[in-house]
């Protein structure tokens, strides 16, 4: 979770349903979703297996979210804006 400003937080999830990176703004209006990345492969729930976006961690210094692809020798994929 990055804290963005007083009274706001914004969290990211990884989908391992649908293989995507998706922005979560909490806020003194509500709620947002916004998915900001797609195609991270995934496996329906395959016994002893999981693939997805995982290992997502955010760098607030440099604006940066950092998400770990299993498929690809666990590769760490960069998001910027």
């Amino acid at each position: 979770m990055a804290q963005n400003a007083p009274g706001d937080a914004v969290l990211y999830e990884g989908d391992a349903a649908t293989g995507d990176v998706v922005r979560i703004h909490v806020g003194r209006y509500g709620v947002s979703r916004t998915v900001i990345a797609t195609g991270f492969a995934v496996n329906n729930g395959v016994p002893g297996t999981e693939l997805g976006p995982g290992g997502l961690q955010y760098d607030a210094a440099h604006d940066r979210l950092y998400v770990v692809d299993g498929t690809n020798d666990n590769a760490v994929i960069v998001l910027t804006r």
